[in-house]
């Protein structure tokens, strides 16, 4: 029994933020750190992560509480280390809530429990369904190539303000192409499966040869679970390309200039290792 009258396990809140990538770097975080303390993490019904994955919500309106409580609980901040690892983190109380402000990115906090996150982390149905039908009527394309190879492709383009003001490296075309060579040196048949918002700059400056095709016009749910299908992995930068390399498990090859050195955005790692899944393939 707590302070409120109610017998009830101590509760996780994380603040979401961002697009579909860092909401799931968020929702890892905050799982794991519920898990390790047999706590729960609250996340609503409305969420956007319940509405693509298969996740199963807790909130405190399934106790008619006010939904605004979170904001009660002591806040813990990640110390300006966005893209890094503070591992003051793993030793906090499980006998009171918690709630957490910032983006938390690193493999390092949830490393014992990946596993179980790549299952929790289920596509609904109709994502799932319409990602395969996508995926398939592409392969069907190319049914005569035996051993074919795919591997998916996520360019993320900054603006303007994020790079020259904060210090984000937008991933040059000189690297997309390294890192496709690099694939095609490897297996004897590829198709690369490119995925981008910024599809006006792709077509521009990537080469539209007989072995890639353009995915164009789905939701971000829909791209990224195309690009889970896919063998192997080449992102540029952003968390959207580091989730499909992470729930894909094949190869990922990632641009290894994420920062400019000694810009702000640079001083939100604490180091490259504690962001980048071990066994990545750095490429510039």
């Amino acid at each position: 029994m707590d302070k409120i009258g109610i017998k009830r396990n101590k509760s996780v809140c994380v603040k979401f933020a961002g697009g579909l990538g860092n909401q799931m770097f968020a929702f890892c975080f905050g799982y794991t750190i519920a898990r390790k303390k047999n706590m729960h993490l609250v996340l609503t019904r409305e969420h956007i992560l319940t509405q693509y994955f298969k996740l199963v919500p807790y909130h405190w309106r399934d106790y008619d509480l006010n939904a605004g409580i979170c904001g009660c609980f002591p806040l813990i901040k990640d110390k300006g280390f966005d893209c890094g690892y503070d591992k003051k983190l793993e030793h906090l109380p499980s006998d009171k809530d918690l709630s957490f402000l910032g983006f938390f990115q690193s493999w390092r906090y949830w490393k014992n429990y990946e596993n179980e996150l790549r299952q929790i982390l289920q596509f609904q149905d109709n994502i799932l369904h319409e990602a395969k039908s996508q995926f398939h009527n592409i392969l069907s394309k190319h049914k005569n190539d035996q051993g074919l190879t795919t591997i998916g492709v996520h360019i993320r383009r900054f603006e303007r303000y994020d790079t020259d003001e904060f210090g984000k490296n937008n991933a040059p075309k000189e690297y997309i192409i390294n890192a496709m060579d690099y694939f095609r040196n490897l297996y004897k048949k590829c198709l690369f499966l490119i995925f981008s918002i910024k599809m006006k700059w792709t077509k521009k400056n990537i080469p539209q040869t007989d072995d890639t095709f353009l995915v164009e016009g789905n939701s971000a749910p829909v791209d990224l679970a195309m690009l889970t299908l896919t063998n192997h992995t080449i992102m540029t930068v952003g968390t959207f390309g580091w989730m499909a390399g992470w729930m894909t498990q094949g190869k990922t090859v990632y641009y290894k200039h994420p920062a400019t050195p000694g810009s702000e955005f640079s001083k939100l790692y604490s180091n490259y290792s504690d962001h980048f899944y071990p066994g990545w393939i750095p490429m510039e």
